[in-house]
């Protein structure tokens, strides 16, 4: 089982988010924070394997949360979206640890497959995905 956390200030994208991978991803518990502070909060009592997070937020940003994350725990996987351009951000984004950038909108599709593939959760990547990317 593996224990993924979404952060996004914007109610109703976090909870698009958060359903959508809890139909896609069976075997993943989400868990969610609507600000980095809080993303924090919910790694101090749980065992995170991956973070999704927006960069825009009140109270602790994208940007904080990733240095705070970094220092307790260098090698965690940090994926990031943003409705800012990716444009010169994501060198610095990539210099900071993260592992992959998504620009809104993006594809659910898309980021599930980049979540399965960084899990290595196999089983939830279509066998066709699996056979090309094998070749």
């Amino acid at each position: 089982m593996k224990n993924i956390l979404v952060i996004d200030d914007d109610a109703f994208v976090l909870h698009a988010i958060a359903r959508y991978l809890r139909q896609c991803l069976n075997d993943s518990r989400i868990f969610t924070a609507s600000n980095g502070l809080e993303g924090l909060e919910v790694m101090k009592d749980r065992a995170v394997d991956l973070v999704l997070t927006d960069l825009n937020m009140p109270f602790m940003n994208g940007f904080t949360f990733i240095e705070q994350a970094r220092k307790e725990f260098p090698s965690l996987p940090i994926f990031v979206m943003t409705a800012s351009s990716l444009i010169g951000l994501e060198e610095d984004l990539r210099a900071r640890g993260v592992a992959r950038c998504f620009e809104k909108p993006f594809s659910y599709d898309e980021m599930k497959y980049a979540i399965a593939r960084e899990l290595k959760c196999v089983d939830q990547i279509p066998e066709r995905r699996r056979i090309r990317r094998a070749v």
